[in-house]
């Protein structure tokens, strides 16, 4: 009997993503998928300006090795942006068109490029897949909302297309506007477990010299927050929590990141007497990042306002933190269990901010067991569990079951 052939896919993607390059790395090794990538902009290969961090930036890590990444010539200085005005990246669609691929995965449908590559799988009669985070936690008028489900039901999602979910939340989002279940596939939201993992462990009897590093004696709990400095993030708030807390108890808050928030964080720390308790190290690349998370002893993402997932929120369980969370983060049905390994709090109630993190703050034993827990959950959300589940999902699509 003749093995079936690998399947193969085009992924359409805005830029290179460094969260995303383990993945398409986990897939690459699979025996039965044969992936190329297709990126609509160059961005971030050689840097880029951040306006939400207020800074360039340039990944200190390999963007493109380790699986097939197509630049086409429309690619340099195109737009990274999501959005159906983008102008559309045609040879990339030409390509689509020309070499018959099995079955094409856009990264949201948002885009230009996504209406054009299902146009190009209903007349080549080839399997379609969306992979997209978006929640139900943001308001949309009805209208939006109208035109939304007309897309899904009648366009994106017929025959031998399906969706990704990346968590509960995405899950939620997709079935709300008209995707049947029997057409959703799991893809949650990975990190590259491997690295943080083994970083964990490498940086675990490091955490005295790290916190030394940058002046944080061994006296107290450490807090950390990692993120742009912006107002969806709420730092300011986590600031006035933290100095409740502070009067109370001592304590260390540590905030890596920068943004247009920064001169009025230091601000506030200098007002409310709480700036020799605060260290901001600015913003620190992949390779740095697990030096704040070996440093710490719990994790805090407040974020109000378009926070999709957290990332970060997998990064720090991976060092077996605590976290706590606002309920408008998107991870949270996902990964944070309230009172098993850490807290869930009304995003806009400084009061409840306050009194989360000083349970966590006053309470060794809690923290070490909320830690452990983290290290339980976050196991089942590693980039090959990840790359299977979207394998599994073409194989089914492409009929090759």
């Amino acid at each position: 009997m003749v093995a079936p052939s690998r399947i193969r896919v085009a992924h359409l993607v805005t830029h290179p993503i460094q969260y995303y390059v383990p993945l398409y790395r986990a897939l690459s090794l699979l025996e039965d998928i044969d992936l190329t990538v297709f990126f609509y902009s160059n961005m971030g290969l050689d840097g880029y300006q951040d306006k939400e961090f207020g800074r360039r930036i340039r990944w200190d890590i390999d963007l493109t090795g380790g699986y097939r990444a197509r630049f086409l010539a429309s690619t340099p200085g195109h737009s990274a942006s999501m959005g159906f005005g983008q102008t559309p990246n045609w040879d990339v669609l030409a390509t689509l068109w020309r070499e018959k691929f099995d079955l094409i995965w856009v990264h949201g449908y948002q885009h230009s490029n996504a209406l054009g590559a299902k146009a190009i799988s209903l007349l080549r009669n080839q399997a379609f897949v969306v992979r997209e985070d978006q929640t139900l936690l943001e308001p949309r008028g009805f209208r939006a909302k109208l035109l939304k489900r007309l897309a899904f039901e009648f366009f994106f999602f017929g025959k031998k297309s399906g969706s990704l979910y990346t968590g509960i939340n995405s899950r939620a989002h997709f079935s709300y506007f008209g995707v049947p279940e029997s057409r959703q596939f799991p893809a949650l939201h990975c990190v590259d477990d491997e690295f943080f993992c083994g970083q964990s462990r490498l940086l675990k009897s490091q955490r005295k010299s790290l916190r030394q590093s940058w002046g944080i004696s061994d006296d107290a709990p450490v807090i950390l927050f990692c993120g742009k400095f912006i107002q969806k993030k709420q730092p300011l708030r986590l600031l006035e929590a933290f100095a409740n807390i502070y009067a109370k108890t001592p304590s260390w808050l540590l905030m890596v990141g920068d943004g247009p928030l920064l001169t009025d964080i230091k601000r506030v720390c200098t007002n409310w007497g709480i700036a020799n308790r605060v260290v901001m190290p600015g913003f620190l690349n992949q390779q740095e990042l697990p030096r704040a998370y070996a440093a710490a002893d719990l994790f805090v993402l407040p974020s109000i306002a378009h926070e999709t997932w957290g990332l970060v929120v997998n990064e720090a369980m991976h060092f077996s933190l605590p976290v706590i969370a606002s309920d408008h983060v998107g991870c949270v049905p996902d990964l944070v269990h309230n009172d098993r390994n850490g807290f869930v709090y009304p995003a806009e109630s400084t009061y409840e901010l306050t009194q989360a993190l000083f349970k966590l703050v006053t309470d060794s034993d809690m923290r070490q067991r909320f830690g452990e827990y983290s290290a339980e959950v976050i196991q089942h959300y590693s980039v090959m569990a990840c790359a299977k589940s979207i394998r599994d999902c073409c194989v089914k699509l492409a009929n090759r079951s």
